[in-house]
């Protein structure tokens, strides 16, 4: 079981150069996620900061869904009606155009980037030329009308 935890930064303490203690950080942790049957993955903020969107999967990483949870915690809740025709991991949340990035993994293997809405409606795979069917991790500009991804197929 992987738990997402959200550490809150109150301090940080930085070390002079040539000094013989580390940087040092001062922190809150506490749990947001507890489904002991599950593993979290990458999470991220929506552009109010109030919910985190992460990737959920209860087989041992055969499958993911998204979900979300309150910051402050609690009950975490799937973001679709109904399951995804991809494994759905590495979600990125833009802030500029309130859009849901991430990688969608078909049964054969091959990830694209795909597209959700917040309210989980409207998924749909993007359209990418001079990639290859293994795409991952899509990123926002802060433009929110662009992303950057990796390719990783053929180690491209």
């Amino acid at each position: 079981m992987h738990r997402l935890t959200l550490v809150a930064v109150l301090g940080i303490a930085i070390a002079r150069p040539g000094a013989s203690q580390p940087a040092r950080a001062s922190h809150d942790t506490r749990f947001i996620t507890s489904d002991p049957g599950a593993t979290d993955e990458w999470p991220c903020f929506s552009p109010d900061g109030k919910t985190v969107l992460f990737s959920r999967t209860t087989d041992g990483g055969k499958h993911w869904e998204l979900f979300v949870v309150p910051t402050a915690g609690g009950a975490a809740r799937p973001l679709t009606n109904a399951p995804l025709p991809v494994s759905a991991t590495r979600p990125d949340w833009s802030s500029r155009n309130n859009k849901i990035a991430f990688t969608g993994t078909s049964g054969d293997g091959f990830s694209g980037v795909w597209l959700i809405d917040p309210d989980g409606t409207h998924a749909r795979a993007l359209e990418l030329t001079g990639l290859t069917e293994v795409v991952f991790y899509p990123t926002w500009y802060p433009d929110g009308d662009h992303m950057i991804v990796r390719d990783v197929g053929a180690q491209a």
